[in-house]
């Protein structure tokens, strides 16, 4: 398995300029998740750097943020999706 590259950035965290790596599927997430929410890579960013646990580096929050909020969805998903074959008795 070949490592993948990280990619440096400079975003606005809680009005501060910082760089961050991340590879680049977690830069393409961070885009989807803030364009599907209505808000900044930034705005999201912030949000993350505010709720993070004190012991974890910034990248690593986005890094679990992105897990957490990528399973929720899919929760929602497969609920909605059981309910509906349940309802339509397909097994």
């Amino acid at each position: 398995m070949t490592k993948a590259a990280l990619i440096s950035r400079n975003i606005k965290v809680s009005g501060k300029r910082t760089s961050m790596r991340l590879e680049e599927e977690m830069w393409s997430s961070l885009k989807d998740i803030a364009s599907y929410e209505g808000c900044t890579v930034g705005q999201v960013c912030s949000l993350v750097a505010i709720e993070k646990r004190p012991e974890l580096s910034l990248t690593a929050a986005i890094r679990v943020f992105l897990m957490l909020y990528y399973k929720r969805a899919m929760t929602i998903l497969l609920t909605h999706v059981c309910d509906k074959i349940s309802k339509n008795n397909w097994q």
